[in-house]
């Protein structure tokens, strides 16, 4: 630092010592004095790649991703053909999910100049588009240029585990980690792939692995969960399941903190709060078929001491939620919550931990979802006549859901 100090003192317009005491600022955690610093020394060398292309990452490291984005596209006004430029502007895009766009940088980047690298890349832009055979083929293009990349084979793994060649994912795993056993990622691919082939025992034991090299990791933890919870274990599976809530799973970490906010202030209900006396709203965080499922638990709220029970739900579930025992309201998702205030608010597939639910209490109570009486006599006049009515049942998964 003294070093290029004394030489700007000597020569305050001298570029490159001002570009890499800028670099010398960013690696010391000082970020805005190395943007301003490259900047001073692009001020002066406006044509210099390297420059603009360092300043660029370090916005891009410190999050600034839109000047990130516009310092690349500068440096490609210059260098159209610069294929490291069209690489990272495509993972600037890509931390921006703009998907569609950063793949088209990195394609363009490859066309130019091929690496193991890029292509890895560009199957993580597909893996995030959830196109998954253009994913498969990425990573597959990357091993042919360096099958050593052991990330690459854990990474075709998770993408062969999405098309459901388990075979082929438990392999490519298995590759990844005779090549860097400390791998996190490929203990947590292995796993997923084993416990869709069934193998819960050694499913089990890959994520204990993948825990051990990221204690408390939220998406392996949920992951986790899940298994426990398929072998019956719920002492354990259930604290872990809550894991979807807290960064397990984006979508519904974002629905909760949703949530949190629009309810004034409503508190998450966990088992260690007490509910006697209190408000609560339950919300629906999953398909249809979950929320059947979990209704079970509706009418059980009044022996925790809930006053009043909400329920919000999908509006196709209206007219059944409406005839649940022990709830005083139903909202429909596509409606606004209302301004009454809550004290708690409890996702519907948390009920069960509240419950502290074993296999040998799950609620049994049945019927626990009725039909209104207005269509029970509408069909029960339309079948006066039949002897033995034939009754059939209509049911169907979400299309959208890959493992319908």
């Amino acid at each position: 630092r003294r070093t290029y100090q004394g030489i700007l003192e000597m020569e305050p317009g001298h570029g490159d010592a001002t570009h890499l005491l800028g670099l010398l600022e960013h690696q010391l955690g000082r970020h805005d004095a190395a943007i301003e610093l490259i900047r001073r020394a692009l001020k002066r060398f406006p044509a210099n790649l390297l420059y603009r292309k360092n300043l660029a990452q370090i916005l891009r490291d410190t999050g600034r991703l839109r000047e990130a984005e516009q310092a690349y596209r500068t440096a490609l006004e210059s260098e159209p053909r610069d294929a490291d430029t069209l690489h990272r502007l495509g993972l600037t895009l890509a931390a921006m999910e703009q998907f569609d766009e950063a793949g088209d940088c990195i394609s363009a980047a490859l066309a130019i100049h091929p690496g193991s690298v890029m292509w890895n890349d560009l199957g993580n832009i597909r893996t995030a588009q959830q196109r998954w055979p253009e994913a498969a083929d990425a990573y597959r293009h990357a091993i042919r240029l360096d099958s050593g990349i052991a990330v690459a084979h854990s990474n075709l793994g998770n993408a062969l585990r999405e098309l459901y060649l388990l075979e082929e994912s438990e392999v490519s795993c298995r590759t990844a980690l005779d090549l860097d056993p400390g791998l996190f990622e490929a203990h947590h691919n292995l796993a997923n792939a084993l416990r869709e082939r069934g193998d819960l025992v050694n499913a089990e034991q890959s994520y204990r692995d993948a825990l051990a090299l990221r204690p408390g990791d939220a998406t392996v933890s949920l992951n986790y969960g899940f298994l426990q919870l398929l072998v019956g274990n719920y002492a354990d599976g259930l604290p872990h399941f809550e894991q979807r809530l807290h960064g397990g799973n984006a979508r519904l970490t974002r629905e909760c903190r949703q949530m949190s906010s629009s309810l004034a202030g409503a508190a998450l209900w966990h088992p260690e709060r007490d509910a006697a006396g209190a408000s609560l709203l339950v919300w629906s965080e999953q398909g249809l078929g979950d929320s059947l499922m979990m209704w079970r638990y509706l009418p059980l709220l009044r022996q925790r001491g809930v006053v009043r029970v909400a329920l919000h739900c999908r509006a196709e579930l209206l007219r059944l939620a409406n005839q649940i025992d022990g709830v005083d309201q139903v909202i429909p998702t596509d409606q606004a919550l209302p301004s009454d205030r809550f004290d708690l608010h409890c996702p519907l597939m948390s009920l069960p931990l509240q419950f502290a639910t074993r296999l040998e209490t799950i609620p049994n109570a049945l019927p626990y979802v009725h039909v209104d009486n207005a269509a029970a006599e509408h069909w029960s006049q339309r079948m006066a006549g039949l002897r033995r009515p034939a009754v059939g049942l209509v049911w169907a998964g979400d299309k959208s859901l890959a493992n319908d």
